[in-house]
């Protein structure tokens, strides 16, 4: 996997499997800049880590526009990247 700047993470850390969000989400719960999240999830697509397709609404699960998803790849090197950094208070149970 290669080695991820802090909003590369950010972003990665956002995006879901096979669920697309769009990029105007992806950068304001991500806390990247919008410019630079497209940069980014351009990258992640060059890569083959994200696909372009529906966004569903959370709340009626309908179609509401359109979005960025993990791909396969793109799921496998978020579980990778997870499995990379410590854990925290919010990933571990008593």
């Amino acid at each position: 996997m290669p080695q991820l700047t802090t909003d590369q993470a950010r972003i990665l850390e956002e995006m879901r499997y096979d669920w697309g969000t769009p990029l105007a989400q992806l950068a304001a719960d991500s806390r990247v800049p919008l410019i630079k999240a497209r940069l980014i999830v351009k990258t992640f697509e060059m890569i083959g880590w994200v696909n372009r397709g529906p966004w569903f609404n959370d709340d009626t699960g309908l179609i509401a526009g359109s979005g960025y998803y993990l791909n396969r790849r793109g799921d496998q090197a978020q579980q990778e990247y997870l499995r990379s950094i410590p854990p925290t208070i919010w990933t571990t149970q008593p």
